[in-house]
């Protein structure tokens, strides 16, 4: 939607703000589900146009489980001391390490949080932290733990990012900060939408059955009878005739629009009958492929509603019938839809068994597939690491880059922030060379991305991560 772009385009310029304005504390992005990867790509690009060369300090992890996720985000913090006490000892001069992160309270992280930051203070600025949590299952206790971490006098120097999907979480903070939060709204506005589709809808009624195609949808046309178009050879070209299948797409497009219509009112039941009704209609008339790109968003309109494994039948049902007719790259969007349900439901290894079936579908698409492929890459490294397999996270992320390197500019999102992820995990064991070759490519990509006419590669250092 026109809405959403304009946000993220917005996004943009607060991220490169917050990066140079060290007066800034705080950066609140509230985000959608679907917005959530996105931003936080854009955010992450702080860290490579900040004047103060901060670290960027992620972490994904879900407030949620027993200890809400601090035991692992205290791992993470470990891993990136042991790459700052291996620059120092390059440089002869050692740190004692921390003590074990065998702690589950924010207490612990707060603490190993002053203990980087003091660490680092010899060959980088104060860290910013980034909260990107997919998931929070305790939206008060959360606000009531964030809060000190952000007013402790120990960690006045670093600077916070949080992505959030409610205001709820972080509202508090940013009442308390005032002028020193930065707050960016990544979600899109219901009534925007609800009053677009209301319009279209009535714009169709009144089009009459004799209006050209876009008419029937809602949007605006000539009335007056338009003149014949010509060719450069001044004859008339040939008038379309619209076929079955047009008219049972016009029709199907309206029932999306009204689906579309449902979901901004929160009426589950009857977004869901209008997305099947759309569906069964293109399928009779054998429409197939549209027919399961519509059971798709039908599936992820059901997990909206508290029904994800409802939708991941459905999403089994729509891989199965793709890969039967020969859509792999239909297949591949389907299980990708399922790994990511089941991954925010933390149910991880179904979730990298999706997607495993995804990245062999997307594989089969060929070059149709290569940029779902590279993301689908990225996702499942990601997620092996956050589970404790590292050296398959690894692998994951490698083949993502290598796909990247042997693709076209135009289909290599994302490939910048696998490469600084490989950079980030060759520094911590040690190996320099290589580390060093994996951030220029990250940085090259990320140049790349903003001006894709540079076509200059950058050569890779081998060495097993």
């Amino acid at each position: 939607m026109p809405g959403i772009h304009k946000k993220l385009e917005q996004l943009a310029d607060d991220v490169t703000w917050f990066a140079c304005a060290n007066e800034l504390r705080v950066h609140v992005v509230y985000v959608e589900t679907d917005t959530a990867e996105p931003v936080l790509r854009q955010v992450l690009r702080g860290s490579r146009i900040s004047p103060w060369s901060s670290p960027y300090l992620t972490f994904v992890e879900p407030f949620a489980e027993d200890d809400r996720g601090w035991s692992q985000r205290c791992r993470t913090l470990d891993d990136a001391r042991a790459a700052i006490a291996e620059e120092l000892s390059a440089r002869g001069r050692t740190i004692a390490a921390p003590a074990p992160a065998n702690a589950v309270h924010v207490g612990d992280f707060a603490f190993r949080l002053r203990d980087f930051a003091a660490a680092s203070a010899q060959v980088c600025a104060p860290p910013v932290v980034v909260f990107a949590p997919p998931t929070s299952e305790a939206t008060a206790r959360w606000s009531g733990e964030l809060e000190p971490l952000v007013h402790s006098p120990g960690l006045a120097a670093i600077r916070w990012v949080f992505i959030v999907d409610e205001e709820a979480s972080v509202g508090r903070l940013v009442e308390q900060l005032g002028a020193s939060a930065l707050v960016s709204d990544c979600r899109a506005d219901p009534d925007d939408t609800r009053g677009m589709l209301e319009a279209l809808l009535a714009n169709a009624g009144a089009a009459g059955s004799s209006a050209p195609p876009h008419a029937l949808l809602g949007m605006a046309w000539p009335r007056a009878a338009a003149p014949p178009r010509r060719a450069s050879s001044g004859e008339p070209l040939p008038v379309h005739s619209p076929t079955p299948e047009d008219h049972t797409r016009l029709a199907s497009r309206g029932e999306l629009m009204r689906a579309a219509l449902a979901l901004s009112t929160r009426n589950g039941p009857e977004a869901v009958w209008y997305l099947r009704a759309a569906s069964d209609r293109l399928h009779a008339a054998g429409i197939l492929q549209e027919a399961l790109h519509v059971r798709l968003a039908m599936a992820m309109s059901i997990a909206t509603f508290d029904q994800p494994d409802l939708a991941c039948r459905e999403l089994d049902s729509v891989a199965t019938e793709a890969t039967r007719v020969g859509w792999p790259l239909v297949a591949a969007h389907a299980a990708s839809a399922k790994a990511s349900l089941l991954a925010a439901e933390r149910d991880m290894n179904p979730a990298l068994e999706a997607y495993a079936h995804a990245i062999q579908a997307a594989r089969a698409a060929g070059n149709e597939g290569v940029s779902l492929l590279i993301d689908l890459l990225r996702a499942a490294g990601q997620l092996f690491i956050a589970e404790g397999h590292e050296e398959r996270g690894i692998a994951c992320l490698r083949e993502a880059l290598a796909v990247a390197q042997a693709s076209l500019p135009s289909m290599r999102a994302g490939a910048a922030e696998v490469a600084q992820r490989l950079a980030d995990i060759c520094q911590r064991r040690g190996m320099r060379e290589a580390a060093c070759s994996f951030q220029a490519q990250a940085e090259h990509l990320e140049r790349e991305s903003l001006a894709p006419q540079d076509p200059e590669p950058v050569a890779v250092v081998q060495g097993n991560a």
